[in-house]
């Protein structure tokens, strides 16, 4: 049943300030609306704190598929891998340890939020 747990409220929590995170700039950068994210949040710590949370909820997401049901297991997946595998390269880049270069594309990281925090609200239902 849905939102019978905690880990269900955990997911939806999450979902919704991700989903945040990432379509706030989105709709500043267009113009919609005035407002963005705050100004702390896009220097290099900024950056740095936001790969770490992008790394973070790319592993919970990873756990939280294993929960869900079979029809969108594989999609949920799939895309935790790929977040997880993003957040790590982009840690490790900034830090130096790469020899390769994660290039820092904002509209990229926002479209990744974005779709992180829609599967996460989605997990929050689909659970088991």
């Amino acid at each position: 049943m849905a939102l019978d747990e905690p880990n269900n409220w955990i997911s939806l929590f999450l979902g919704f300030l991700l989903t945040a995170l990432g379509i706030l700039p989105m709709l500043n950068g267009i113009g919609v609306i005035p407002f963005g994210l705050p100004s702390f949040m896009s220097g290099f710590w900024g950056s740095i704190i936001s790969l770490i949370v992008f790394a973070g909820v790319g592993a919970y997401l990873l756990i939280d598929s294993f929960f869900e049901d079979d029809a969108i297991f594989w999609i949920t997946f799939v895309m935790s891998i790929i977040i997880l595998l993003v957040g790590v390269l982009g840690i490790l880049g900034n830090f130096g340890v790469l020899a390769i270069a994660v290039p820092q594309l904002a509209l990229i990281y926002q479209l990744i939020f974005l779709i992180e925090g829609i599967l996460l609200i989605i997990a929050a239902f689909a659970m088991n």
